[in-house]
């Protein structure tokens, strides 16, 4: 009877939400309710105080995805703004194993940590926002890590001022000089005014120390909480997309930088409505060479909106944004792979219930993508949803242990960085 009260309970709380949800978006999709079986229980790693994002890449040359964590409880200059294991998993093993923690300075409160190669020498190097620096927010730790090698090493940061409250921070070329610039999410701002900042990368390859021009500051739709690059209207050239949870929206500002030039150029924002946004990331889900969106809420759900915007133009367009439900309470993290190997862009959120303390198994939810090519309406198939919970905060995706499936990497929020990481490798072929 426990049972079946707590399922029509369940069922009432989610008929309401779905209720709301469809008078402010227009569509809810019609996701399942699934306990997952095709992802292993995570397995749990240390890393530095209270982890806020999460993200991969292979730091010492073996092609293996090692783990970075930005952990915001850091205060001053202290030596563990970001967290780095190495990843020692065996190819094929289902078991995940990890080199000794080590922490490196960044700034107070590390909230972000991305890589990119800033000076051209074959290595990833480490670029965090530091949401406690007011004024240098940013910050670029080049990698010194001998290729193979079981230790990282990098150096000590260097500083660039961002906007007001770096709190996120994303890489790509924004210029077609083949160098990977910087774009940041700024937290510290009044409805949107100076809400995202590009730095464009003027080191020299080689160079011991990176170097960027000044920030150019550009509007947004609030306080920052999402950031992604990609090309949405088809032009060559990477566009910014921002989420908003202040706002409510995802903005976009398209990209008109000239190819080689120093000051970038970008025009926007574009706002589109999505209750409560945080992370966003794209994918083309129906197959039709265009960049589509999913975006986390904190409304305990994700938005997926489809692009419809014409290539080349200047003004960007997407669908009604269709909901689904991850059965968590706070949505704060998305990320795109293509799960199962049929060849279509599925997608894994994160649900933090740390604020409600519900313990159960909803940590992670991943849909699977079942929209028709060419189609105007998406079709996602979950939530198939997993542990960790609660205090599932970020989520990032790579082949962790060598078997061409994407494995799941969990940020997770503990005060003391125990279990701070958690992995969980797919068994979508066993």
């Amino acid at each position: 009877m426990k049972n079946y009260d707590k399922a029509r309970a369940n069922f009432r709380t989610g008929t309401l939400l779905a209720c709301i949800a469809m008078v402010l978006t227009g569509c809810v999709g019609d996701g399942g309710d699934y306990s997952g079986d095709v992802f292993m229980e995570p397995v749990f790693f240390d890393a530095g105080p209270l982890v806020w994002t999460i993200t991969l890449g292979d730091i010492n040359g073996d092609d293996k995805p090692d783990v970075m964590t930005a952990n915001v409880l850091t205060t001053g200059l202290s030596a563990n703004g970001v967290s780095v294991r190495l990843n020692t998993t065996p190819v094929g093993s289902m078991i995940p194993t990890f080199g000794p923690l080590a922490n490196f300075q960044a700034g107070p409160a590390t909230s972000q940590v991305a890589l990119a190669d800033f000076n051209d020498d074959n290595v990833l190097d480490i670029v965090t926002a530091n949401s406690g620096n007011i004024g240098h927010g940013i910050s670029v730790l080049m990698n010194r890590t001998v290729l193979g090698d079981e230790t990282a090493v990098f150096t000590e940061p260097k500083f660039f001022r961002g906007g007001a409250i770096t709190h996120l921070v994303s890489v790509g070329d924004l210029n077609a000089d083949g160098k990977p610039d910087l774009v940041t999410g700024n937290a510290g701002t009044a409805v949107g005014r100076n809400a995202v900042s590009v730095l464009l990368n003027i080191t020299e390859p080689g160079a011991v120390e990176p170097d960027f021009t000044p920030a150019t500051n550009y509007d947004g739709g609030g306080i920052s909480e999402g950031l992604v690059l990609g090309d949405i209207n088809n032009d060559g050239k990477l566009d910014i997309v921002e989420g908003n949870t202040l706002g409510s929206s995802v903005t976009i500002l398209l990209n008109q930088t000239v190819d080689g030039a120093l000051t970038p150029n970008f025009i926007g924002p574009t706002k589109f409505r999505v209750l409560l946004g945080t992370a966003v990331d794209l994918g083309d889900f129906n197959q039709d060479g265009r960049l589509d969106m999913v975006v986390a809420s904190t409304f305990g759900g994700t938005y997926v909106l489809l692009n419809e915007t014409v290539p080349g133009e200047l003004e960007p367009a997407f669908s009604k944004p269709t909901f689904y439900f991850t059965r968590g309470d706070v949505t704060e993290g998305v990320v795109v792979r293509d799960f199962d190997g049929d060849g279509l862009l599925d997608y894994a959120a994160n649900n933090n219930n740390i604020f409600t303390f519900k313990f159960k198994r909803d940590g992670v939810a991943v849909y699977y993508n079942r929209t028709p090519q060419g189609a105007d309406t998406p079709v996602f198939d979950g939530p198939y949803t997993y542990s960790p919970s609660p205090g599932a905060n970020s989520i990032a995706s790579a082949d962790i242990n060598g078997d061409d499936l994407p494995d799941l990497a969990v940020g997770m929020v503990d005060p003391g960085g125990n279990n701070g990481v958690a992995i969980l490798i797919n068994t979508e072929s066993e």
